[in-house]
């Protein structure tokens, strides 16, 4: 009998013995004072026992009525369970297995169906070795048997191997298992509870691949690499002990700033707090530390944030730069004595400047008069003597005459190089076609006796420079394009300019002697002259002062020729609107 029904049993024997014992005690008291004789007594009783049956009946139908009502309510809510039960156990992603003592299965789960792709009506009284490796059958069964013979309810099965399942297939995968037992009736069932960790045996696998490769990798770098949280390290490769000249041992036992040189120590300690307290981004700093033998070294460290063992760390990669610093510090004392030297020798060259500027002055001043004077008594001479010299005397004369003036032009374009090397102008806008009335000016009683033709194109954009600098340029450039034509040919000179972008070109085009091209590259330096005196004067200056001139104002000059066919010679500078 259940213990419900035994229960139900108990209450309705007390029920009835309290009915009849009230009814009874009741009955015999009413009795006693209503009869009246013995006949009128036994006619009263018989009475009483009639009513005794009915009321009875009727209390122990209302009775058993009532508690068959709560029986049903109970085997309702028990029906209730036992399916919210069945359903949550079919709907669990888990496989749960239930055995009988001899290992067969009573219960097979949905879950239990898609780890092991078997319907339960297929394992159903089987034993539990159709869902194990042959390899680990007896090993299971002596486990089981071990946990039915002890007093515990509940045991982790892979508490000393490693737990296998065998799919419909035959393909085998990682488990992890836990068994309960439950004495039913005198009957002990077992149920299995497994999950399929192949996915988290995978992720594991790949996690130790990882970390192989990353060990593999940190200890070939040739850079230091350390883990730390906190004051701890927690891992260092090789060459952390190459540079800190401590074993591995002995830094992953030391605290992380016994290592920083102690000027550096507070600046360590807060880039740690840092990246404690929050993400940030990688930081990138310079520091020194101090090696096992007190040795200064410095390290390019980069500091990051990593998750280790299941945590946030301080991940730091750190380039031995010692070398590096110590070379930028020979470096830096090279350049203060270079810069110390050099404000010497310009000090020195300063001075000497000065001194051939002087030079220069008193060359001007003190040559020239000489010259001057031989050029005037020459001619002199010519002019009040002439009549008593013969041919040879005249002609000496003139040589005198002419010498002295070449000498004169010698040192005035020498003087005019210098002062173009050497001055230092302003730059400003300068109006071209104001610099080129100027030229044509100066040079306009030259031009008339050559008889030259000279067409300046209008429209010349302004360009920045210096007035009297770009004028002697075009002065030397028109110049020479009248001076070098053949004898006998008419000089005909055009003179343009063109834009190109933010600069200004000049062209001085001529119908001259032209320039052979192994030529052209040198007629620029001082001296450098490609013909006779005797068949064009000049002291070979005229183009080095143009290179020079157009030099300082920040431009360029070139020339462009055919041997027999005239000259295009150009100066380039900075447009003045473009600059503007």
């Amino acid at each position: 009998m259940s213990s419900g029904a035994s229960r139900m049993a108990l209450r309705i024997s007390v029920v009835y013995a309290a009915i009849a014992g009230l009814w009874i005690f009741l009955s015999d008291m009413l009795l006693g004072s209503y009869a009246v004789d013995a006949q009128h007594l036994t006619q009263l009783q018989t009475l009483k026992g009639w009513g005794f049956i009915l009321v009875t009946a009727l209390a122990l139908y209302f009775l058993i009525r009532h508690e068959q009502r709560q029986i049903m309510t109970a085997d309702a809510a028990r029906r209730v369970s036992e399916a919210h039960l069945v359903d949550v156990v079919n709907i669990a992603a888990d496989a749960i297995i239930t055995l009988d003592k001899e290992r067969r299965i009573v219960m097979f789960n949905q879950g239990a169906e898609h780890i092991f792709g078997y319907r339960a009506t297929d394992v159903l009284g089987q034993p539990l070795d159709l869902l194990l490796p042959p390899r680990v059958v007896d090993v299971h069964r002596q486990h089981i048997s071990d946990f039915a013979a002890t007093s515990d309810i509940a045991r982790c099965m892979a508490g000393q191997c490693e737990v296998f399942g065998r799919r419909r297939d035959g393909s085998e995968f990682p488990a992890e298992a836990n068994i309960s037992k439950l004495v039913q009736n005198g009957q002990t069932i077992f149920t299995v509870i497994l999950q399929d960790i192949t996915q988290r045996k995978q992720a594991e696998q790949r996690l130790r691949e990882s970390e192989i490769k990353f060990r593999t990798l940190a200890e070939s770098m040739a850079a230091a690499i350390f883990i730390y949280r906190g004051g701890t390290l927690l891992y260092v490769n090789r060459q952390a002990e190459t540079i800190s000249g401590y074993t591995r041992t002995e830094l992953l036992a030391m605290d992380f700033l016994d290592v920083v040189h102690p000027d550096f120590r507070e600046l360590a300690k807060q880039q740690a707090m840092a990246r404690r307290e929050a993400e940030v981004a990688p930081a990138r700093y310079e520091f020194k530390i101090l090696t096992k033998n007190s040795e200064e070294r410095w390290l390019d460290i980069t500091a990051g944030t990593i998750e280790f063992e299941g945590a946030l760390a301080g991940l730091g990669t750190a380039y031995d730069i010692t070398e590096r610093k110590r070379a930028e510090e020979a470096l830096r004392k090279a350049k203060d004595d270079l810069e110390k030297k050099v404000a010497e020798r310009t000090a020195e060259l300063s001075n000497a400047n000065s001194e051939l500027e002087a030079f220069s002055y008193s060359v001007a001043h003190d040559l020239r008069a000489p010259l001057r004077a031989m050029q005037g008594f020459s001619q002199a001479l010519l002019e009040d003597y002439g009549s008593q010299l013969d041919a040879v005397g005249q002609d000496y004369a003139r040589r005198v005459t002419a010498a002295a003036r070449r000498m004169d032009e010698l040192i005035k374009d020498l003087l005019a190089y210098s002062h173009v090397s050497r001055a230092a102008f302003p730059l400003t806008a300068v109006d071209l076609e104001g610099v080129m009335a100027g030229v044509l000016a100066h040079l306009e009683a030259e031009i008339r006796e050559r008889q030259a033709r000279v067409i300046v194109v209008t429209s010349l954009p302004p360009v920045i420079g210096h007035y009297a600098t770009l004028q002697q340029v075009m002065t030397n450039l028109l110049g020479n394009a009248i001076k070098f034509v053949p004898a006998g040919i008419e000089p005909q000179v055009k003179v343009w300019a063109e834009e190109r972008g933010e600069w200004v070109r000049v062209w001085v085009e001529d119908n001259g002697i032209g320039i052979a091209p192994e030529s052209q590259a040198r007629i620029f330096r001082v001296f450098e002259r490609l013909h006779g005196i005797e068949h064009y004067p000049g002291t070979g200056i005229g183009l080095a002062i143009v290179h020079k001139g157009i030099e300082r104002m920040g431009g360029c000059a070139g020339v462009e020729s055919v041997l027999d066919k005239g000259s295009r010679f150009w100066v380039e500078l900075r447009g003045a609107s473009s600059s503007s």
